[in-house]
């Protein structure tokens, strides 16, 4: 009886090396994943930095912005709260003196100031301005006056414009003359006047214009003594609201630019 004895086939010599090929394959693919994802991590972790510091970027930029607005809103509420502390100011003096709502323009009912076609103060005029004047100025002028800490109603001012007025009685071009006249009898009065407080002051900011019939509230052309009053309109220097308009143009610009960047940052 036979026996099949087994024969032993030997290994090819390069079988552990396609073992070790493959491995090393496989390690190499597992490590290029790995970079790839660290690359990856590391990106978004970066992208992830420069979006947040777009955000801070843009979080300041607001804060900026509200801070502009809060400087508008304090303008505004001391344009119209100045007229309103002038006024009374005027009244703890005893001086009477009318607020057009709409505009601030402080009035004097010329009716007893001046007489029809004269532009000579009336002796109740004069007794009437020896008043209103020291008072308005110190009202103006005084420190204890001011409205806010940010805001001096004087450094405010740029100039008061004393502005005359007629009725509608009469030629136009003379209207507008005598208008004028009487808003200039007002100024030299001040500019005569033997002294008071802040007169230098007040002299210093006052112009004067004349407006004629144009702001008559009497159509059918009749004389009526209440056109003929005088009005003292505080014009406010431009400066600080320019100033203000051009930080806050330039806020948007580079808020606009920051948000921009941060889109851009989120699509890669």
């Amino acid at each position: 009886m036979f026996r099949r004895t087994k024969k032993n086939h030997p290994i090819p010599d390069n079988a552990n090396d396609s073992y070790l090929s493959i491995s090393d394959l496989m390690s190499s693919v597992v490590l290029i994943l790995c970079l790839a994802l660290i690359v990856f991590m590391f990106q978004f972790s970066q992208a992830e930095i420069k979006i947040k510091k777009q955000e801070d970027i843009i979080a300041k930029i607001e804060k900026q912005l509200k801070a502009i607005e809060e400087k508008f809103r304090k303008i505004q509420n001391f344009t119209g709260n100045a007229i309103i502390s002038i006024q009374n100011s005027l009244q703890q003096a005893g001086i009477n003196v009318q607020v057009d709502p709409k505009t601030g323009n402080l009035i004097i009912e010329s009716e007893f100031t001046f007489q029809r076609a004269r532009s000579e103060l009336t002796p109740e005029g004069k007794d009437y301005l020896n008043l209103f004047m020291p008072a308005y100025a110190k009202a103006i002028f005084q420190d204890q006056n001011d409205l806010n800490k940010d805001f001096k109603l004087s450094d405010m001012l740029d100039y008061i414009l004393v502005i005359g007025n007629t009725s509608r009685l009469g030629d136009d071009a003379a209207n507008m003359n005598l208008s004028l006249m009487r808003a200039k009898s007002i100024f030299d009065f001040v500019d005569r006047h033997p002294g008071f407080e802040f007169k230098e002051n007040l002299l210093q900011k006052l112009h004067f214009t004349g407006r004629g019939e144009m702001d008559s509230k009497n159509p059918n052309g009749s004389d009526d003594a209440n056109d003929r009053q005088i009005v003292f309109k505080f014009i406010f220097k431009r400066d600080k609201i320019d100033a203000l308009m051009t930080d806050l143009k330039e806020l948007f610009d580079q808020y606009n630019i920051e948000k921009t960047k941060i889109e851009q940052l989120k699509k890669q």
